[in-house]
């Protein structure tokens, strides 16, 4: 489960707003042409021959217009095989369906440009390092 919190702006105080992914799955390498939509786990390695990208959505659609957001914090629970993990995001590029997105296609019918997902290397945030 990946959780989101964020403090909204207020002109008195920030409200704080807790939510989970909208949607979630993996894409791997290994299975480049199998979905894991409906799975309970999130596979995400850098492993050479062996990558799998999680992919998360977030709704913000409740979100009033022009509402600052000044704080986000991601909730993971993790599991490694090694004694230290550094975690990056990037935005992706493309839209996906959590349903049929596959390391080679973004949904049913359409390929990623790049498999593995379109996104933007050079754009990223570290998001720790866990051991």
């Amino acid at each position: 489960m990946i959780l989101v919190n964020f403090a909204q702006a207020r002109t008195t105080t920030a409200e704080i707003i807790t939510q989970q992914a909208a949607k979630d799955t993996y894409i791997d390498s290994i299975s480049p042409n199998s979905n894991f939509g409906q799975s309970w786990k999130v596979l995400i390695s850098g492993t050479s021959g062996k990558n799998a990208h999680g992919l998360f959505h977030f709704d913000f659609a409740s979100l009033p217009p022009g509402a600052t957001i000044e704080d986000v914090k991601l909730t993971f629970l993790v599991h490694s095989n090694y004694s230290s993990t550094i975690y990056f995001l990037h935005p992706l590029l493309r839209s996906w369906n959590e349903s049929s997105s596959t390391w080679n296609q973004s949904e049913t019918g359409v390929n990623w440009s790049t498999t593995g997902g379109d996104y933007d290397p050079s754009t990223s945030m570290e998001i720790g390092s866990f051991s």
